[in-house]
């Protein structure tokens, strides 16, 4: 059985419940204008989270014809901001230190 296939079976149940709870912020999730997205981005930045003014600048700031979406912090301890791109999407997510910490695991790692 393949990977994929023990995750979507609930075999490792930690990155089926990961899969649950992504489905679950693409429903709650919210579109927004790049101005309100720019507004947020510096709201949940932190000093040494690394998403500075610079980075903005190079990476968002020029762009043209994009959409964003915006999911709000689940919980108080949501606090870890990742903004992810594909096409002409950006999303900003928010996950726990804890998901934060587990997040590139390989499914089973003990």
């Amino acid at each position: 059985m393949s990977t994929l296939s023990r995750i979507l079976s609930g075999e490792y149940w930690p990155a089926t419940n990961f899969l649950k709870t992504k489905r679950r912020e693409r429903r709650m999730e919210k579109e927004i204008t790049k101005e309100k997205f720019k507004e947020l981005y510096f709201k949940y930045s932190t000093q040494d989270s690394g998403w500075t003014e610079d980075y903005w600048n190079h990476f968002f700031e020029k762009e043209a014809g994009k959409r964003y979406f915006f999911t709000k912090p689940a919980t108080p301890e949501s606090t870890r901001m990742f903004i992810v791109s594909e096409g002409v999407k950006h999303r900003m997510i928010f996950l726990t230190e804890d998901a934060e910490e587990s997040f590139f695991d390989f499914p089973g790692k003990d």
